[in-house]
């Protein structure tokens, strides 16, 4: 679920609904097309058929239960492995040891296998106009495309779109919690300035975490809130014992999700516009539901859509805030994630350095 609606967004924007004043004869066709990704059939890029043989190209068993970490290195391969044109400009990161690496980000979006081949591209294209970041309504709880509500119940109108950036404008800050930290990002900053801006591709970035061992530390229900709160938040792709889910927002200490267990015929898509077909109607859900943060499993995968090099601009500047989810609850506990300068290579103790 977390995959289709990472591609709706990145197809079909924020703005599109199904049957909406948005959905024009073309993009009904490209929602037809993303659909028929995950048909069940082996020739579907992400049908259970592919994603089971990505499972095997690296030792998993048929059948064997697939977790969030295996489920998005699964979903990451077989986007790889696939030459359906949805596909041309949009990328899947999975971090590692909930450490998103900026050099490996910007080598998947630029598709250089060296990141110095993207800084020798040119950049003749870049435009000189600034542009402002749009800044992250606290009070916002549930993700886009869907309506967005307050805990009131108050609907809140979509947040407006962000415009394409090729300069980036640093804020200054007054205060900041700690100076080393956000040094760091800086540079990560001025790292994305001085790649060009073309070719650039959308990036979906997968973080696999653990919140605690058999239940979900208390602590972290405030940064689960602030990242389900972020405008560029996929969701989460989570559950409970034995039973997947897929979070997409919050109310109170409850968990908002939609369940993706539903058993029904097989699609049989024909070219439609106006309102949605039965069969359309199918692949939505109009009764989310909500668990307490309690109640669901510690083993998480968080999902954030990335549409330009701004997006990724805009989130390391959350996280410099220290209002995005990056930052730990308190001094005692790990953050959900990290942002690290080089790659994941560069972190690895070389076998000669091992002693036994």
């Amino acid at each position: 679920m977390m995959i289709g609606q990472s591609l709706i967004l990145h197809a079909l924007g924020r703005k599109w609904r199904l049957g909406g004043v948005h959905d024009t004869p073309e993009k009904r066709s490209a929602y037809h097309s993303i659909l028929r990704l995950f048909q069940d059939h082996p020739s579907a890029p992400l049908s259970i058929h592919s994603l089971v043989k990505q499972g095997n190209r690296r030792g998993r068993v048929t059948g064997e239960w697939y977790g969030p970490t295996s489920a998005a290195i699964a979903f990451r391969d077989a986007i790889d492995h696939s030459d359906d044109p949805l596909f041309a400009d949009f990328k899947v990161y999975v971090a590692q040891d909930c450490t998103i690496y900026l050099e490996d980000v910007i080598s998947r979006c630029t598709g250089a296998d060296d990141v110095q081949e993207a800084l020798s591209l040119s950049s003749s294209s870049r435009r000189s106009s600034d542009s402002q970041r749009v800044p992250s309504d606290p009070d916002v709880f549930l993700l886009q495309p869907t309506p967005i509500f307050e805990d009131q119940g108050t609907e809140v109108p979509p947040q407006p779109s962000r415009a394409r950036a090729t300069t980036i404008k640093i804020p200054k800050l007054d205060h900041c919690s700690n100076i080393c930290l956000c040094k760091q990002y800086d540079t990560m900053v001025d790292r994305l300035e001085s790649v060009p801006d073309e070719p650039w591709k959308s990036v979906l970035l997968l973080i696999p975490l653990r919140l605690g061992m058999m239940k979900p530390d208390p602590t972290y229900l405030s940064c689960v809130q602030r990242f389900l709160s972020l405008p560029y938040c996929a969701g989460i792709i989570g559950g409970r014992p034995s039973h997947s889910l897929y979070f997409v927002g919050y109310q109170g200490d409850n968990i908002i999700d939609l369940d993706p267990h539903f058993v029904q015929p097989a699609l049989r898509l024909a070219e439609s516009s106006g309102e949605p077909s039965a069969e359309e109607a199918t692949c939505h859900s109009s009764y989310p539901r909500k668990i307490p943060y309690t109640k669901i499993d510690p083993s998480m995968c968080l999902g954030l859509y990335l549409k330009d090099k701004q997006a990724l601009v805009d989130l390391l500047l959350d996280v410099r805030r220290g209002r995005g989810p990056g930052f730990s609850p308190n001094p005692s506990r790990f953050p959900l994630f990290n942002f690290s300068t080089g790659s994941v290579q560069d972190s690895l103790i070389s076998e000669e350095y091992i002693i036994l």
